[in-house]
């Protein structure tokens, strides 16, 4: 598996060998942004994972998967950010 430095680094890597979609999960379904067309998220093969963690912070990061059609030549991105949250007490 390849390595990467940052996300975009890896997004843009990706793009360039032919992942030209990005994906949004939609309850069962990934959701194209490009043509808002819903698909069955079972009809997709999760290729690689890939987590990045946050320079000042590891509970701030994302992962991204690059993903593709199982009979389609749909190859595409789901990535997500995630940050950590917390609680204030105000005792």
């Amino acid at each position: 598996m390849k390595k990467f430095d940052s996300l975009i680094e890896a997004i843009n890597y990706y793009k360039a060998q032919g992942n030209a979609s990005d994906f949004l999960v939609d309850s069962n379904y990934l959701l194209s942004w490009k043509t808002l067309k819903k698909m069955d998220i079972d009809d997709f093969i999760v290729e690689s994972i890939y987590r990045f963690e946050g320079d000042s912070d590891p509970t701030e990061g994302s992962i991204m998967y690059p993903i593709r059609h199982k009979n389609k030549e749909i190859k595409g991105l789901l990535w997500n950010l995630r940050r950590s949250r917390s609680i204030r007490s105000y005792d």
